[in-house]
């Protein structure tokens, strides 16, 4: 599969969070995708992860907005596949309420992280597993090669 723009990408997310994960399959990013600060639903959530190779083919993701974050955000939400080869510049996410496994690239991985940069802003408020590339991850996660450059907020609850 090959993901050239932004509504492509959308339309992972959109297939991984109704339960097609994609295992077994690669998905290859062709171009940089600039997703423009509108409002992004994570690829993956609490109940549905990406299970296949994502190969961002050394292109970047610019523009990632998540506002009220929810657990299992970032531009993955849950990953149990490969992610690999890509960067996302300028995020920002912000939460409202407590949440849990909040980063740029994947809030939850069980999966493969590897040549990935990320950089951006982040806003959270008595959250769990809080990073830059990767909120959170299980002992069979692998991270290689990859790097945050980001700034944070991390403040009591706003009620």
């Amino acid at each position: 599969f090959i993901l050239k723009t932004k509504e492509q990408l959308a339309g992972l997310a959109s297939l991984v969070n109704s339960g097609t994960n994609f295992a077994n399959k690669t998905i290859h990013m062709k171009n940089n995708i600039d997703l423009e600060f509108k409002q992004w639903t994570p690829i993956g959530n609490k109940d549905f992860a990406f299970d296949g190779t994502f190969d961002g083919d050394e292109n970047t993701v610019s523009g990632l907005k998540i506002n009220a974050a929810t657990s299992y955000s970032g531009l993955f939400g849950n990953v149990s596949g490969v992610v690999k080869n890509f960067k996302i510049s300028g995020a920002t996410i912000f939460t409202e309420d407590y949440a849990e496994y909040i980063g740029i690239a994947a809030g939850f991985s069980n999966g493969s992280v590897s040549s990935v940069e990320v950089s951006g802003y982040l806003d959270v408020r008595e959250c769990a597993y809080v990073g830059g590339v990767v909120g959170y991850t299980t002992a069979q996660t692998s991270i290689a090669s990859s790097s945050a450059l980001y700034a944070a907020s991390i403040l009591p609850s706003l009620s």
